[in-house]
């Protein structure tokens, strides 16, 4: 029996997706510090950090489901499992990246939340925002530029911008396995 006539077998993704979240999770750390040492700021606006860490989650999720598809299930995956798969990488590379930005914003370099404070402070004043305003907004903003609610956000919203590519990733990568076999 020749491996294009074995059935279908379903098998664990989550080897494939630990090893791709891990590899994603820490290509997006060494970007990440890379900039912030070549720039003094983790700047999340700067496009081409923005460019090249879609690059590093859209390489890393089809290689992913490549992987799992090609090598673990004898070349065929469904709809459902290459979505699986690569959501489920995400959340490794999320988790892995969360870690990170939590330590480094809590150890590394606690200043940059203040930072980011002071430069929306800044902005405000220049929009004419009375100081009550101010103070109210920023009052709050402090409360929730903590490492900890950073971190559960930044996880969240990882999630949910990679949703868009691995739905495209997925349908694009699926091979169903003909009937007959």
């Amino acid at each position: 029996m020749t491996i294009d006539q074995q059935p279908f077998v379903q098998v664990p993704m989550n080897r494939t997706a630990m090893k791709w979240g891990a590899i994603m999770g820490f290509a997006g750390i060494i970007v990440t510090l890379v900039f912030y040492f070549t720039t003094g700021k983790m700047d999340s606006k700067n496009p081409f950090q923005m460019i090249l860490g879609f690059a590093i989650i859209i390489g890393g999720l089809i290689m992913c489901v490549k992987e799992q598809r090609d090598e673990l299930q004898n070349g065929y995956i469904s709809f459902g499992r290459a979505l699986g798969v690569a959501m489920l990488t995400v959340l490794f590379s999320s988790i892995i990246s969360g870690f990170f930005t939590y330590v480094f914003l809590k150890f590394g370099a606690p200043e940059i939340l203040q930072n980011m404070v002071t430069e929306i402070e800044d902005k405000m004043r220049e929009q004419g925002q009375s100081d009550e305003q101010i103070e109210m907004s920023i009052s709050m903003m402090s409360k929730m530029m903590q490492p900890g609610i950073v971190t559960i956000m930044g996880v969240f919203m990882s999630a949910l911008m990679s949703l868009v590519p691995a739905l495209i990733i997925a349908a694009v990568m699926k091979k169903e396995q003909e009937a007959g076999f």
